[in-house]
């Protein structure tokens, strides 16, 4: 009633929302792929806030806060030798945006099968782009328990079509 997009509800801090209506596909065909990847691509150009964090939760910049922390020597051993190979790939300058990071099939929704809303943007953060894209594909773009190249090859025209990939993204993706 007074205009608050908060409130607390039993001491914790409520956001309301206005509801979107839309369905979540298990697999998305093509055309719904296309659309995901223009929708990423435009989530991409929009310029970051300052106040996102520069560091994904899965980034490998968090990797030696693991390693050493004698959970399980095997597990910190193969994460050890993985940072030595993203230090070693991933290069500085490797474009950077907004991203979802968690772009899954039930973090979209679609209505008549047309593209309605990116959901659940809890990860989001200014980090590489090329990982947010790695993340759609695997999240959006399966044939049952298998990765579909048919239907990455859709997500990554409808990405394209919005927004081209730069020569290090390329060779990353």
């Amino acid at each position: 009633g007074d205009g608050r997009l908060t409130s607390l509800f039993e001491d914790k801090p409520v956001l309301v929302k206005t509801f979107i209506a839309g369905q979540v596909f298990d697999e998305l065909d093509e055309t719904m792929l296309r659309q995901a990847g223009a929708a990423m691509a435009q989530l991409h150009a929009i310029p970051p806030p300052d106040f996102l964090p520069r560091v994904n939760s899965y980034g490998f910049q968090l990797f030696p806060q693991v390693i050493g922390q004698q959970i399980d020597e095997a597990y910190e051993s193969w994460l050890a030798a993985r940072c030595d190979y993203f230090r070693q790939h991933i290069p500085p300058d490797l474009p950077r945006s907004i991203i979802h990071a968690d772009l899954f099939t039930d973090n979209i929704l679609f209505e008549n099968r047309q593209l309605k809303a990116m959901i659940d943007f809890e990860d989001g953060c200014h980090y590489f782009r090329a990982f947010d894209i790695g993340m759609g594909i695997l999240g959006l773009c399966r044939q049952g328990e298998r990765l579909s190249f048919g239907k990455g090859r859709a997500f990554m025209r409808g990405y394209q079509q919005v927004q081209k990939l730069k020569e290090a993204e390329k060779r990353m993706i």
